[in-house]
């Protein structure tokens, strides 16, 4: 099988991705694959209906993507601010985000550009 321009890769390559993942498997058996969600790390009340309890986790949930995607864009204005270079779109891609991240977080990255520096 070649992948891009020139490059081959043997059976052997492929026997050993099916073992690391035979062993991953094995090794985790008991933790994946049973169904059961863990309805309990908000500590919701019993009282609560299931679609309510699904409703606080999803709004938990986004909270914390947020505040992931937010201390993704300060590091990599901070490492453009650490190397004295402008924090713009080529420079934070270079530096920490990614270009799927600058572009869908546009408005924040701006927003965090201009409070920081």
């Amino acid at each position: 099988m070649t992948l891009g321009t020139n490059v081959l890769l043997s059976v052997d390559f492929f026997l050993e991705g099916a073992k690391f993942v035979g062993k991953w498997t094995w090794k985790h058996r008991y933790t994946i694959g049973t169904g059961r969600k863990n309805r309990g790390v908000l500590g919701l009340s019993d009282e609560l209906s299931l679609e309510e309890k699904q409703s606080k986790g999803a709004e938990y949930t986004n909270i914390i993507r947020t505040e992931k995607v937010d201390d993704k864009i300060k590091l990599a204005i901070h490492n453009c601010k650490s190397k004295n270079i402008e924090p713009n779109h080529l420079n934070l891609t270079k530096n920490g985000l990614s270009e799927s991240t600058y572009f869908k977080y546009k408005s924040a990255v701006e927003n965090w550009v201009r409070l920081l520096t």
